[in-house]
């Protein structure tokens, strides 16, 4: 049996591109680059706007999901 986690994080990246485009989410090797202290985000999404932010920390609210703010990078 599939972990039921997987469809629901699949729905939740694809929510993510329809809001800020697939070119701006990044999952498996991409996402890689955001790796801190030896875990890999299951996606990165990257909002241009402050809606497109509002929008995408929504669609995480409403999925349960973990939101990990990464700012300009710094990986604080």
């Amino acid at each position: 049996m599939l972990c039921p986690y997987i469809g629901r994080i699949a729905s939740v990246i694809d929510g993510l591109r329809a809001i800020v485009g697939a070119d701006f989410v990044a999952n498996s090797d991409r996402g890689r680059a955001f790796t801190v202290d030896g875990m890999t985000p299951q996606c990165v999404a990257s909002p241009a706007t402050v809606d497109e932010l509002r929008r995408c920390v929504a669609a995480i609210g409403e999925a349960d999901g973990a939101l990990i703010p990464i700012g300009n990078g710094s990986r604080l």
